[in-house]
């Protein structure tokens, strides 16, 4: 039946691309529920309720009511809970407008896994519900707004099996399309560095319709990213759009700039702008804009960049949740510096392409003069806030290039590459001043009457040392400044770890 209206070869090859880049199995049906083209591997789960033929009329069954509730209706497709207790999405297949068979993408665990279906499968299928339990728990479980975008992307699909019936070969920009989709869901599961999706993306839309520039507009945290720099004026039209786009909820097309009253001061550098929203569960969280001479889409084409636009919705959160946990796993909770464990990774990092390039690496390590003496008289609470202010001062104090970290206790570590004994010194006696300058609450109950810190610094010349090294010279330092009276920095230079440091005299 499928070779009446399809290059069946053909829809077999689109089919098995899109199933693979979904993640998904994906079957096209006939009225029946029988199979006609069938791509992806089925999970062990689905072979279980496949193997006894109890199950397998279950599948058909439910497969031929939901394909006969798509044939009674318009919708664009139908997602339904079977018997196995998996989710699938069904969307029709039409041919000058008789749906003549149906795409299926199943296997689909939405939200929670159904644990009681496995029971009733047993039932009926006399297979374990502990093998049923087992199976299961193998499969990935999707969010609703995932499963909403393989609907919509299902939709997209289907609709295109229109025209390659119409004439039994795929015209060539729908072919693209369905590249696109793929290289889309590809990309969303290839990474999760947001930078890395922003330039995919941005090159992708500047292929996809022709455009000359491409910027990304992400409203949390306003920022922006593009593929050229923009000017002030093209800035400003920017920010129209955008307003546009977040109040209509929608697409902005301007084919034609220089007909808009609103851009007849601006020298943008283009001829028409195209804004798309980028979704997420009904939110716009940013803004795909792109310009060039001439950008005029079909509402079929607008219909297909928005699909594209959720898709890349998704990615760009799940890039942005990935960074926040990363980004809570290498802070300090209470500081917000560099914990002990990821700046150690980083200065190993720093001492290899010291030792590489043969540059200093100057090292210092400091911590809180009388610091128990203020935790026993002000408590635990105005300890932790001292602790959080002096981050915030040394944060300031130091350079762009320099990494701060927390490294225990009440003590903290600077590591400032490529940087020589003297300027090193120029920035930790920044630091040391600074706080002596500072006013903290209770410091007059402190010893000294105020709240400074001791720090013990070091440079190595040529990368020699390692980091349990250059770190123990500079807690040998520490301790020099602490005998010393306190408040002061005490330094060395090691030149090669062959050679005895050399003390720096004040």
């Amino acid at each position: 039946m499928l070779d009446k209206y399809f290059d069946t070869k053909l829809w077999k090859r689109l089919q098995d691309n899109f199933s693979s880049a979904i993640e998904l199995p994906i079957a096209t049906i006939d009225e029946e529920g029988n199979e006609l083209v069938s791509s992806g591997k089925m999970p062990y789960f689905w072979q279980l309720v496949n193997l006894k033929d109890s199950g397998k009329a279950l599948i058909k069954e439910t497969r031929h009511s939901k394909f006969m509730q798509l044939e009674k209706s318009d919708e664009k497709y139908v997602l339904y809970a079977s018997h196995t207790g998996l989710h699938s999405l069904m969307v029709p297949v039409k041919f000058n407008g008789k749906v003549v068979a149906s795409i299926v993408a199943e296997c689909i665990v939405q939200n929670v896994r159904n644990y009681d279906a496995c029971r009733e499968l047993e039932n009926k299928t006399g297979i374990t519900f502990e093998e049923y339990k087992d199976a299961l728990n193998k499969l990935k479980v999707r969010n609703v707004v995932e499963v909403e975008t393989f609907a919509k992307m299902l939709a997209v699909f289907s609709n295109l099996a229109a025209e390659l019936a119409a004439e039994k070969y795929v015209v060539e920009k729908k072919i693209n399309e369905l590249t696109i989709l793929n290289q889309i869901a590809v990309m969303v599961n290839s990474t999760l560095e947001l930078s890395r999706i922003l330039e995919s993306v941005m090159n992708f839309m500047l292929q996809a319709i022709k455009a000359k520039s491409c910027s990304i507009v992400i409203l949390d945290g306003k920022k922006r990213y593009s593929v050229h720099e923009p000017s002030n004026d093209l800035l400003k039209a920017e920010a129209m759009t955008l307003r546009q786009v977040l109040d209509t909820m929608s697409t902005v097309k301007i084919p034609v700039i220089e007909n808009d009253y609103r851009f007849y001061e601006m020298e943008i550098g283009y001829k028409a702008i195209l804004s798309l929203p980028l979704k997420l569960r009904d939110e716009i969280i940013g803004v795909i804009n792109l310009y060039g001479d001439y950008i005029n889409l079909s509402e079929s084409d607008l219909a297909f960049m928005n699909i594209a636009a959720t898709q890349i919705a998704v990615a760009i959160d799940n890039a942005k949740n990935f960074a926040k946990v990363r980004e809570s796993s290498i802070r300090d909770k209470l500081t917000g510096l560099f914990n002990r464990r990821y700046f150690m990774e980083i200065l190993v990092k720093e001492i290899e392409r010291s030792f590489r390039y043969k540059s200093p690496l100057s090292v210092a390590l400091f911590d809180v003069d009388f610091f128990k003496h203020y935790n026993d008289t002000h408590g635990h609470l105005l300890g932790d806030r001292l602790l959080h202010d002096l981050a915030d001062i040394v944060q300031s104090s130091v350079r762009n290039i320099d990494i701060v970290g927390r490294y225990g206790g009440e003590e903290f570590i600077v590591v400032m590459p490529q940087t020589k004994p003297q300027d090193a010194k120029v920035v930790i006696e920044r630091l040391r001043q600074n706080i002596y300058e500072k006013k903290f609450e209770g410091e007059e109950m402190q010893p000294n009457k105020t709240i400074t810190i001791s720090i013990g610094l070091v440079t190595c010349m040529n990368g020699s040392l390692n980091s349990e090294e250059i770190i123990g010279y500079a807690d040998k330092n520490l301790y020099k400044a602490k005998k010393a009276g306190r408040n002061n920095v005490k330094s060395s230079i090691v030149v090669d770890r062959q050679m005895q440091p050399i003390e720096v005299f004040e």
